[in-house]
């Protein structure tokens, strides 16, 4: 009789020689669990491979699959198919697990049956975590945002999640492979609003260099991409919206969502990149939900309207 998977970890790899080991060590030391790593090679151009393939030769939890460079949107939607574990972990080879904070979360979610559970990332060495709020109680991820969102900053990247596996089989969802740099939100955010009871951890889980998953992108080529991608990602919504009838209070949460991502974009002044028209549509935006959402909650996020209301103006003078 095959032994039961508590969590599936779905690693993403491309030219991580540096960070590989140190990642891989620290999956593998997660007492108290049974678990399987599915690894994607994204087409490494360094020895990331070769390192790999000597813990899939020592480990039979470890299952390896090398392909040609497609991106982490394809590498992900393959990983997808190979999940036997009840609960998955989505992470990248820069990123490690804390010691034992797998176990725990894991017990946490089976403990409220939670289809999504959202979890504090580490930061770096400074080892500071995002804030989070304390849901043990479990909410739709409609009201999770609806609450909270206007006083956390919930990143909707795959670090921050442990998400039960036939919950994302169920819903059907899946990582747009036209995209490049937002596909994780595109897929977060259809998984929160989808998700029916969704909570939130206080162990921290993932320790990431980054702080922020925005993405990073200078070549004009790059820009061309992204700005296609923003029209993928507001047609993926609406067509989102129309297949779950969504009502119109379901709407504003997907597109506060939708802002705030924007608001992550300008605050790592990506927006600044893109022509004015995207510039302008973005901020517009930002404004309307920050002062619907946002503002009442903190004096800061209404200095950020004010500022990006001038900005906005300043561009459509132009």
């Amino acid at each position: 009789m095959a032994e039961k998977i508590n969590v599936s970890i779905v690693l993403i790899a491309r030219n991580n020689s540096s960070s590989v080991d140190r990642c891989m060590q620290s999956l593998l030391k997660q007492p108290g669990l049974e678990t399987e790593i599915i690894i994607i090679n994204d087409g490494s151009e360094d020895d990331t491979l070769d390192k790999l393939k000597v813990y899939a030769d020592k480990y039979k939890s470890v299952h390896l699959f090398d392909q040609r460079y497609k991106g982490p949107a394809n590498s992900l939607n393959k990983s997808l198919r190979q999940l036997k574990g009840t609960y998955t972990l989505f992470l990248f080879a820069g990123n490690e697990l804390m010691p034992f904070s797998l176990q725990l979360v894991y017990r946490e979610a089976c403990k409220a049956n939670a289809d999504v559970m959202m979890m504090p990332v580490v930061y770096g060495s400074s080892r500071k975590t995002g804030s989070l709020p304390h849901v043990t109680q479990p909410l739709s991820g409609r009201d999770m945002i609806r609450r909270y969102g206007g006083r956390y900053n919930l990143f909707l990247d795959s670090r921050s999640f442990l998400v039960r596996t036939d919950f994302i089989e169920d819903e059907s969802l899946k990582f747009d492979h036209r995209m490049f740099y937002l596909y994780e939100f595109d897929f977060f955010s259809r998984m929160v609003m989808s998700s029916v009871d969704m909570v939130v951890s206080t162990t921290p889980c993932v320790i990431s260099e980054e702080k922020r998953m925005v993405p990073a992108f200078s070549e004009e080529d790059e820009l061309k991409q992204v700005q296609q991608e923003i029209e993928y990602l507001k047609r993926n919504m609406n067509e989102f919206v129309e297949a779950r009838h969504f009502s119109a209070f379901e709407r504003e949460v997907l597109d506060y969502m939708y802002a705030m991502f924007m608001c992550d974009l300008y605050d790592c002044g990506r927006l600044s990149a893109m022509p004015a028209a995207v510039q302008v549509e973005a901020m517009k935006c930002i404004t309307a939900n920050i002062l619907k959402y946002g503002g009442r909650f903190c004096l800061r996020r209404l200095y950020k309207y004010r500022k990006v209301k001038r900005e906005t103006g300043n561009i459509s003078r132009r």
